[in-house]
């Protein structure tokens, strides 16, 4: 549309038609607590995001900016080259059990364009067609809170693991079993959204092995398996997928 165009022409750095560019609409996140890693998005972190995602993040291939070996097809080592943008995004209420708000942003990529050996009409003609439909977003947060105690979860104040189960007596004196996960809360960063093959190759989305350090040009990373215990000064990067999610 002539709204969306305006939109894409402000990050633009000359001014670009209508034919020249592809756009499709994308669910970022939600608020859901991620299957198997226990963990949930508080809106607070979705509202960063959505901020994040209107000024402009970049569409990769792969989470290629990770260490080589913790994500994309066999961990092989890529550059981080943007193939798109997202240019928009707002948050809506969802229809999805467990669920009730999700992030959506609107993204344009440049037609007949090839970067590393990847076509842009080869990507839309997939993204089109249905075959390449899953994304992930990368992402960072510093502060996650226990759903049991709602203290600090990284922290000793905090006694629960996520993914167990608690008995806990409420106020009104009934006690109930509680799950314990652990939610995301800001400062945190929305660095990119990729396009990624989860569930059509097994590989993709294959960590190292739990407590190896790895060091590349954007830090040093240690990957972790359990938050339990992680220094509450240390900042976690991690990814969210349709179907999983993945913290290092």
């Amino acid at each position: 549309t002539e709204e969306q165009l305006t939109k894409i022409n402000s990050f633009a750095k000359r001014t670009l038609s209508a034919d020249e560019v592809f756009c499709f609409p994308n669910k970022l996140a939600g608020d859901m607590i991620i299957p198997d890693r226990y963990i949930k998005l508080s809106k607070e972190l979705l509202e960063v995001f959505m901020t994040n995602a209107k000024s402009g993040v970049s569409l990769l291939l792969d989470h290629s900016w990770c260490p080589d070996g913790f994500f994309g097809l066999g961990g092989r080592p890529k550059a981080a080259i943007p193939y798109g943008r997202t240019f928009d995004a707002k948050m809506e209420a969802s229809t999805v059990e467990g669920e009730t708000i999700t992030l959506n942003a609107d993204h344009y990529m440049l037609r007949g364009v090839e970067i590393d050996g990847v076509s842009t009409d080869n990507l839309i003609q997939s993204i089109e067609a249905g075959t390449l439909f899953d994304t992930s977003i990368g992402f960072s947060f510093s502060k996650g809170v226990c759903s049991v105690c709602n203290e600090e979860y990284y922290s000793r104040d905090c006694k629960h693991y996520a993914g167990k189960t608690y008995e806990i007596e409420g106020e009104d004196g009934v006690t109930r079993n509680v799950l314990c996960y652990v939610t995301a809360k800001p400062p945190g960063a929305l660095w990119e959204n990729s396009l990624v093959f989860d569930g059509a190759y097994p590989t993709a989305g294959v960590l190292s092995k739990a407590g190896e350090i790895v060091e590349n040009q954007n830090g040093i990373f240690e990957v972790v398996t359990e938050l339990k215990g992680i220094d509450p000064t240390k900042q976690l990067v991690a990814t969210y997928s349709n179907r999983t999610g993945i913290t290092t």
